[in-house]
């Protein structure tokens, strides 16, 4: 465990303070460790004595290396999230930022063990922390002088951007329906800088001729959509806000990675079909002879040390999303739930597509796992289908801007919450995701 005064490459500083001169990192840790009492942890330390010296000098940064949720000086494993909420010059931070996976202004945390349930807000997206805003309550001066728990509680994806060719009257069309949607975001003009891994996910229209044609999404190809119309328009810029949303649950990750180390997913043969692991991971089920659907028993692994809520989603390569296989309940420590309560998982290629050798279809198996039940409406997405409306495009926008948000804890909501157990505060939560291909 190491607790410095700065990095290898700074100097340590000295002010006139409280009537003498003293080391910035030794006047900061001693008033972080008279506000937070023996409990301390040293993350919580570290966390207020950096901001301390912060205020002091911009030149000055303490470093801790070590396990952040040790008692200071004891060591002992002490229950902590990894994020902190502190007040600093600049205003409240997290120390959770792009570096941890935090994508985009709208985020939000919700302080842990809060009866109240209150949050915070993403203002601003940096490096290694987050500017927040408290959410309708107001810190006081005592809260000031805290560091606080917080865990993701809202993640916020950036717009999906949108690369429209063709047609001068249908890509104008389209560029009008695109407008109008958060979630979505017209390409710049000119190459992009921004690689598909490092930024948004990124779609394309193809226009003309009176048909839209849709690409760019991890699923099975859209069927061109007709484009004659403003309302067609509409039609087409909803079809790409619900590949967008379909998007930002199956990439649902917490930056926090605990929970999400301590669960797994199992895909296991049975009598019917066969199946193997691909190089690239995937999980490859085939029909068994003379057509017969492959069935295969899908398990959730617990080993977290703790009972956790547990629901499985099943994403279809139709751009679906479905809680049904496993919809929501707890898995005790070193226990597993299946999928149908143990009963065989039919794999099955969608309807319209025909089952003749060579053809398959994907489905992306997500476990998100949490402390307490979570809302399953944010995760019920039906197929996409041009004859049926999505709903993906009056998904609301953040409230510090970006182009989805998915809420995990209804921190500061009423009613948000399916029927279930009651509403606990903010807890921790975690996903794994396994990948299988259908194939005849």
């Amino acid at each position: 465990m190491l607790l410095a005064a700065c990095r290898p490459q700074e100097r340590a500083y000295e002010h006139f303070l409280d009537g003498r001169i003293r080391g910035c990192f030794s006047h900061a840790l001693l008033s972080a460790l008279d506000r937070l009492g023996p409990t301390a942890t040293y993350g919580e330390v570290h966390a207020l004595t950096e901001g301390g010296v912060r205020a002091l000098s911009l030149l000055q940064h303490p470093e801790l290396r070590g396990p952040e949720d040790g008692g200071f000086l004891s060591g002992e494993p002490v229950p902590a999230s990894p994020f902190l909420l502190r007040h600093t010059p600049w205003g409240w931070e997290v120390n959770c930022g792009a570096a941890h996976g935090l994508r985009s202004a709208g985020a939000e945390f919700a302080l842990l063990g809060d009866a109240g349930a209150r949050a915070v807000v993403v203002r601003e997206v940096r490096p290694e922390s987050a500017l927040v805003e408290p959410v309708g309550w107001r810190p006081t001066a005592e809260e000031e002088r805290l560091a606080h728990a917080v865990t993701p509680s809202a993640l916020a994806f950036p717009p999906a951007v949108v690369a429209l060719s063709g047609e001068a009257v249908a890509v104008r069309l389209v560029a009008e329906a695109v407008e109008a949607v958060p979630a979505l975001a017209l390409a710049p003009d000119g190459p992009s800088s921004e690689s598909a891994e490092a930024g948004p996910l990124r779609l394309r229209v193809a226009a003309g001729g009176g048909r839209a044609r849709v690409s760019g999404g991890a699923g099975h190809p859209v069927p061109d959509l007709p484009l004659r119309s403003p309302a067609d328009a509409v039609r087409v810029a909803d079809c790409l806000a619900h590949i967008a949303r379909w998007h930002h649950i199956r990439d649902l990750a917490n930056p926090d990675p605990l929970l999400s180390s301590l669960v797994r997913i199992t895909v296991e043969e049975t009598p019917v079909g066969s199946l193997r692991h691909a190089a690239d991971g995937e999980i490859v089920c085939g029909y068994a002879p003379g057509g017969r659907e492959p069935q295969v028993r899908v398990g959730i692994h617990n080993s977290s040390g703790r009972d956790l809520w547990a629901v499985l989603l099943d994403l279809t390569d139709s751009y679906g999303s479905s809680p049904h296989l496993f919809e929501g309940e707890f898995i005790g420590d070193g226990r597993a739930g299946w999928a149908r309560r143990g009963q065989p998982v039919w794999l099955r290629l969608p309807q319209g597509r025909a089952p003749v050798p060579g053809a398959f279809t994907r489905d992306w198996l997500k476990v998100i796992v949490a402390e307490d039940e979570l809302n399953l409406a944010p995760f019920r997405l039906p197929a996409w289908s041009p004859a049926a409306p999505s709903g993906a495009r009056l998904s609301p926008a953040p409230a510090g801007g970006g182009g989805g948000l998915l809420r995990l804890v209804g921190a500061g909501t009423e009613g948000g919450r399916d029927a279930g157990g009651p509403a606990y505060g903010a807890g921790r939560w975690g996903t794994a995701q396994v990948v299988v291909r259908t194939e005849v």
